[in-house]
């Protein structure tokens, strides 16, 4: 092989965790339901803000809007704004803008815009935040 041949490895760390599927929400968000899934939404959240802060190179796609709202509200005022200045930076993006997935059983046209519009209400008022990816 050429020594002078790079080869790339690109990760793009991201989230998946889809409302309701296999526990209720609040179970998903806190891990408070262990017979499915050891951890929680929540430490998922504290975890890779922490790291993002530590590390500037660091980033972080997030797609669940209602869990990245639970988590929101539970931060202080200083940690939101260091959180502001996280998305404002591209560190932290905040894609889709939907409420939930779109196969969360919102199947129907006019459903799938009120999870977009929900989810996008909230990122438009607290980060002036207009997502460009979605699926």
């Amino acid at each position: 092989m050429d020594p002078k041949a790079r080869k790339f490895v690109h990760l793009l760390p991201h989230s998946h965790t889809d409302e309701g599927w296999l526990a209720k929400s609040d179970d998903f968000f806190t891990g408070a339901d262990t017979s499915i899934y050891s951890g929680s939404v929540k430490d998922i959240l504290d975890t890779v803000i922490l790291e993002l802060l530590l590390d500037k190179t660091r980033t972080f796609a997030y797609a669940e809007t209602k869990y990245f709202k639970m988590w929101w509200d539970l931060q202080d005022k200083e940690m939101q704004e260091k959180v502001r200045n996280l998305v404002k930076t591209g560190q932290l993006d905040l894609v889709s803008g939907g409420w939930s997935a779109p196969d969360e059983a919102t199947t129907t046209y006019d459903q799938i815009l009120d999870n977009f519009m929900i989810g996008q209400q909230f990122l438009q008022k607290e980060f002036k935040h207009h997502p460009t990816v979605s699926w």
